[in-house]
């Protein structure tokens, strides 16, 4: 992608600008109540789902060692855990108190309790790998094992970009997509939106697993230069195995955007599916040419615009975006300023 000639504050507000206009965003008119923001709507949501905990230890845990679901049946409770390669546990409910053994990769096996609190909004615990009961846990040096519960909120989605550094030296401008997705999306209530940057595959690896502890859908975002080989990262290629692997942890990812040129190009959306395994259930959408960035960001905020605001699937969103700005397609004119990007989903 070209590097960008206009000041990115400058550019946000040319973009939220000719967004508004082309896509019919309202503005406020003068009249009536100011409207509510995203802060405000987000701090009566929390409170919502505080009061909503039901005090059970079924459900969605974000825990010291990740995140972790439980399953309860009767006085028996199964469970997973994300920490590391992954790890399970079966176990038996007494009261507000959970005994559990746990087994990871590699048959490191121990025991763990927890308590819930009266609300049911988290627990505490401790563990210890190696001991056979809870008179060895209580004698032995045990760790602390603490959850928080995770409540959905109705309506939410997380727009997540992790993003690639594209400055090679302090010779260049800050810019970054994820900054412009982020003042365009920030009118939304109901779009939660995180940025981060990576410069490595094991740091985009640590990225996608903090995205496996969202309750709510996600649309995942991945800002690099690209190939049919994978994406850029300064410090390595990540492969479609490490993102298949990475992304498949994620409980409910809506999309996956590739905003790199060529992603879409190969074999990368297959490569991906097969690492995902069992859990490739989301879309793959991307580019298949090497992209202008001005030409790449106007399809982007389009395609994602529909998707989030106008609630579109990927795959119409899509064939929207391709009908409405001629070069998100495959051709365009000879004489046009801004080549084809070739917008292309591939579904499961």
């Amino acid at each position: 992608m070209a590097m960008p000639t206009l000041h990115l504050r400058f550019a946000n507000r040319v973009v939220g600008l000719a967004f508004s206009l082309a896509l019919g965003c309202s503005t406020p008119a003068g009249h009536g109540a100011p409207p509510v923001s995203p802060n405000a709507v987000e701090a009566m949501r929390s409170a919502q789902a505080r009061t909503a905990a039901p005090a059970s230890f079924a459900g969605d845990w974000r825990t010291t060692y990740g995140r972790m679901r439980i399953e309860v049946d009767g006085n028996h409770a199964t469970g997973t855990y994300s920490h590391g390669a992954g790890g399970k546990f079966q176990g038996i409910v007494d009261g507000d108190v959970l005994r559990v053994v746990y087994e990871e990769p590699g048959g490191v096996r121990g025991r763990a309790r927890f308590a819930l609190a009266a609300d049911g909004s988290g627990f505490r615990g401790v563990w210890l790998a190696g001991v056979e009961d809870d008179a060895q846990l209580d004698a032995g040096r045990s760790s602390a094992w603490e959850g928080t519960r995770i409540v959905v909120v109705e309506g939410r989605v997380w727009l997540v970009v992790l993003e690639a550094y594209w400055q090679e030296g302090l010779h260049e401008p800050d810019y970054s997509y994820g900054e412009m997705l982020g003042a365009f999306f920030e009118r939304l209530p109901d779009v939660q939106f995180r940025q981060r940057f990576f410069s490595s595959p094991s740091e985009f690896e640590r990225l996608v697993e903090e995205c496996a502890q969202l309750a709510e859908p996600v649309v995942l975002y991945l800002s690099t230069h690209g190939s049919p080989e994978g994406l850029a990262s300064p410090h390595g290629l990540i492969t479609g195995d490490l993102i298949g692997r990475s992304v498949a942890r994620i409980h409910d990812l809506k999309l996956l955007h590739l905003g790199a040129c060529e992603a879409l190009v190969g074999d990368l959306p297959r490569s991906i599916r097969a690492a995902a395994g069992e859990r490739a259930c989301f879309p793959v959408s991307g580019f298949t040419r090497k992209v202008d960035w001005a030409g790449s960001a106007l399809v982007d905020f389009t395609y994602l615009d529909l998707v989030l605001e106008r609630g579109l699937d990927p795959a119409s969103a899509v064939d929207q975006t391709r009908r409405l700005v001629a070069f998100a397609s495959s051709t365009t004119a000879e004489d046009a300023a801004i080549p084809a990007t070739d917008l292309t989903i591939s579904l499961p």
